[in-house]
């Protein structure tokens, strides 16, 4: 658990707002550890594994909180970035039975729709060069093999290549993200899920239209063909007053690439607005308790080189054990104790009203309920 992660601060808040909360983090394997897919991978039923720790540690808790003073009645699960697609994941795993392990999420820069689903296509390759690397190409049972090699030969290599991500399954994962919340697949819930104003999941480098479609149609980040491609680009002209990071008027930065807001704009759109905009649609429609908010506090340590609200910029001011300047420290507490009614008690719309505005050092955080489309 990272030191930027800190869960002493929330349970801090939320006693002081008589709201009090019992604060768990997990630790699960990751990349290759926990992510690992081939052919191989898949005949032996061992998908997912990152995810299916992280099920094992919620079958844990609701076991055994009670202990603690909690409610395994009462759980709430929370993740940021990896960890949001990670909680999205759980939302629609088998079917949207959640086995009772948690009643309520939020999801911070991340939702159901999550990073591609690729096949074993995508993922074979980088398998092979996995165990060429550790010297398990030439073994008769080449996953047996990797099984064998001590973790500090393996540990170097399980990083490397485009990202080991999940992938269906046909249980944990049953289909794609996007298929579920369309279909009803999921666990209805009260959700929190918002993102910041400048995510940024672009690229650099981006000049022309032809580098665009290039891009687009072979980030590791989603699946995009070129009719979609070139329909993207009518959609999102290359205005840099229109572009991302947002606010800036005509302002360029020409070293990251001549149609950088531009990109930056259908990435981020791509990857965490039109997807949690669908999640929070799709469980409006069952639950009433849905609530999205968009984040404009930049990090408290912004440099040139980090433009606009980006992607983890509320983890410094809401988790952060930095020390920081008093309204950021106001900024946090104020979120979290907004927050923390939303999934300790309900019904919740007294409280708070439909529309909050928390405002502190020249930035707010809008947070507004979602209302079914029925």
């Amino acid at each position: 658990m990272s030191a930027r992660y800190n869960m002493s601060y929330v349970v801090q808040q939320s006693v002081l707002n008589n709201k009090p909360v019992i604060g768990i983090s997990i630790n699960y394997r990751m990349a290759a550890f926990g992510f690992l897919y081939s052919e191989e991978v898949e005949a032996a039923g061992a998908q997912n594994l990152g995810l299916r720790d992280q099920r094992l540690a919620m079958q844990w808790v609701n076991k055994h909180v009670s202990a603690f003073g909690g409610d395994p009645e009462k759980v709430t699960i929370w993740g940021e970035s990896a960890g949001a697609y990670s909680v999205g994941d759980h939302i629609a795993a088998y079917n949207g039975d959640n086995e009772g392990l948690f009643r309520a999420a939020i999801l911070q820069s991340g939702n159901a729709v999550g990073a591609p689903l690729n096949g074993t296509d995508w993922y074979q390759h980088m398998y092979d060069n996995l165990t060429e690397s550790v010297g398990c190409s030439g073994a008769e049972d080449t996953l047996q093999c990797l099984r064998d090699v001590p973790y500090e030969t393996i540990a170097p290599y399980g990083y490397q290549g485009l990202e080991w991500f999940h992938v269906i399954d046909g249980s944990l994962i049953p289909r794609y993200g996007q298929q579920s919340l369309r279909e009803g697949n999921f666990a209805k819930i009260p959700l929190i899920l918002g993102t910041n104003t400048d995510e940024g999941f672009g690229v650099n480098g981006v000049n022309s239209d032809s580098d665009a479609i290039n891009q687009l149609v072979h980030s590791k980040r989603w699946n995009v063909n070129e009719t979609v491609a070139e329909k993207l680009l009518e959609l999102y002209p290359n205005d840099p007053t229109l572009g991302e990071p947002y606010g800036w008027g005509n302002r360029t930065w020409p070293q990251f690439g001549l149609q950088y807001k531009r990109y930056q704009s259908i990435a981020t759109d791509l990857t965490m607005y039109a997807p949690r905009r669908l999640l929070a649609q799709s469980m409006s429609e069952h639950i009433d308790h849905v609530y999205s908010y968009r984040w404009d506090a930049p990090k408290f340590n912004n440099t040139p080189e980090t433009i606009g609200v980006n992607h983890f910029s509320e983890v410094s001011t809401m988790l952060s054990v930095r020390s920081e300047k008093d309204c950021r420290i106001d900024l946090r507490t104020d979120t979290l104790r907004l927050w923390k009614p939303r999934t300790a008690a309900y019904p919740i719309g007294q409280q708070l009203g439909k529309h909050c505005i928390v405002q502190a050092c020249h930035a707010h955080v809008d947070i507004f309920r979602v209302r079914s489309r029925s």
